[in-house]
């Protein structure tokens, strides 16, 4: 039976009042073939999120409005293997509450991982190309150090970068330091074998909005920052450090590879890459259209695609370019 999960906002929630909206849900599912399984509170947002199997998704709309009124301003059907890649199976349940397994609440936040690797070479001819060594042991690093962190694997989406999920922020910062860490060990070597450059992208967010799917705004957001970020650097949203540091998590030391966004130059980002995505497929879209398109001189462009990612608007262009496997 077909897995949904449903979004709902309030001015005030408290967790007692799902649960009494909860039992009110199983009190009538049975009639529309709907079993509400398990619900999310974060309490601060008055976000609330229920997970549901049901023949419909009018069906469990249904259950909510004869059971309490109460009706989500989302509801999407979520593929059961990719629920369980970002939402885990490791939780305990108080009458439908989802908690952490120390019993601690699961607010339903999830924090994306994504790093790309890429090995280097001076090749010129493409019959030598057989000869460029695939970063299979850094890449094997990165797997070892998620695994370590309590991460999870989720399948790319649109690229080969590896994409890993944490319950905890704090376990996602920590693990992406120490594959910076470990990967930089390796590169000082000056051996061969890891003659390789990595970004590292890290974002937050909870299951649904009014407006995105499953995660989809928080898995967006890592990919492009990991794409932005610069050579061997982590570059973190300002929602996953902020909830790093509400975890009880410090500042690290090797700061250096190591930056913050902030709100507003995550919404630059968004802009940025919307507009381009609009109108990727036009081999006449330039910097100048683009700058156009954003109500931009040139010259305001370039400054914000500079203090961004290091790179001209023109360079930034180009690598969106790739990113998509278009013509540059």
């Amino acid at each position: 039976m077909p897995l949904y999960m449903d979004y709902h906002k309030f001015e005030t929630v408290t967790i007692e009042d799902v649960k009494n909206a909860h039992l009110a849900d199983e009190k009538v599912q049975d009639r529309y073939g709907v079993t509400y399984r398990q619900f999310w509170v974060n309490e601060k947002e008055g976000a609330v999120f229920c997970l549901m199997e049901g023949p419909t998704r009018e069906a469990c709309e249904a259950v909510h409005r004869e059971a309490h009124g109460l009706m989500a301003c989302a509801i999407v059907e979520v593929d059961p293997h990719y629920y369980s890649q970002l939402m885990g199976t490791d939780f305990k349940l108080d009458k439908g509450h989802v908690l952490r397994p120390d019993g601690s609440q699961d607010l339903g936040y999830r924090n994306i991982l994504v790093a790309n690797i890429q090995g280097n070479t001076d090749i010129s001819r493409p019959d030598e190309y057989k000869n460029l060594r695939v970063p299979g042991e850094a890449k094997r690093l990165i797997v070892s150090a998620v695994l370590k962190y309590k991460g999870r694997f989720a399948a790319p989406m649109r690229d080969d970068n590896i994409v890993a999920v944490f319950d905890a922020s704090i376990d996602a910062v920590r693990c992406a330091m120490e594959i910076q860490r470990e990967l930089l060990t390796r590169l000082s070597d000056d051996d061969d074998a890891w003659n390789i450059t990595f970004r590292i992208g890290l974002s937050a967010g909870q299951p649904l909005t009014e407006t995105s799917d499953f995660f989809e705004e928080a898995v967006r957001l890592a990919h492009r920052i990991c794409n932005i970020a610069g050579e061997n650097q982590v570059l973190l949203s300002s929602l996953i450090h902020e909830l790093c540091q509400s975890e009880g998590g410090t500042e690290p030391r090797e700061k250096f590879l190591l930056r913050i966004l902030r709100p507003d130059e995550e919404g630059t980002i968004t802009r940025l890459y919307n507009t381009i995505e609009a109108q990727l497929q036009d081999e006449a879209m330039t910097a100048g259209r683009l700058a156009s398109d954003l109500n931009m001189t040139m010259e305001e462009l370039d400054t914000t695609v500079k203090s961004l990612t290091g790179r001209s608007a023109e360079d930034f262009l180009r690598t969106v370019r790739r990113e998509k496997r278009l013509p540059a």
